[in-house]
């Protein structure tokens, strides 16, 4: 469905929905190229996939071409993409973990989280540890993905 037949359903007037995507797409910044070639080097060896509180508007951008000076889209740089609206679930609700493991499907204690909050780190961490499951190994990227860059580039990493 496109951004703005997600605006028609949803019952939003087109200046309205201008309103709305300027507001969202002004806190987007953009994502330096080196850092997704960097993910492009680690699909080379690993799965790569994306759990994102998103919603429609940010992933009208982020799925074309304007996404980066490669003319890529974000879906170039993952093997499979999960948003919060798609699932229908946000983190850090354990569902979307679940539902992300019971589709990749991955091995949560082979498996490295990066995010960029300490609340969503802990639940997909610990949530499945009293089940069937063990939880998802953990980091913030301040420290990990730095180390995980200087692994597959080698160097220093500013």
């Amino acid at each position: 469905m496109s951004i703005l037949s997600v605006a028609s359903y949803a019952s939003i007037p087109a200046s309205n929905y201008d309103e709305i995507k300027y507001a969202w797409m002004g806190f987007i910044a953009d994502v330096p190229q080196y850092k997704l070639d960097f993910l492009l080097e680690l699909r080379k060896k690993y799965k790569v996939y994306l759990l994102s509180n998103t919603n429609p508007i940010v992933q009208s951008w982020a799925r074309s071409e304007a996404f980066t000076p490669a003319g890529r889209p974000i879906s170039a740089y993952f093997d499979k993409m999960y948003t919060s609206y798609e699932v229908g679930v946000t983190k850090p609700d354990a569902a979307i973990f679940d539902r992300m493991i019971e589709n990749a499907p991955l091995i949560p204690a082979e498996t490295l989280f990066v995010d960029d909050a300490k609340s969503n780190i802990e639940v997909g961490q610990g949530h499945l540890s009293a089940g069937k499951r063990r939880g998802l190994a953990g980091s913030c990227p301040e420290y990990t993905g730095k180390v995980i860059f200087q692994s597959v580039f080698g160097g220093d990493v500013s």
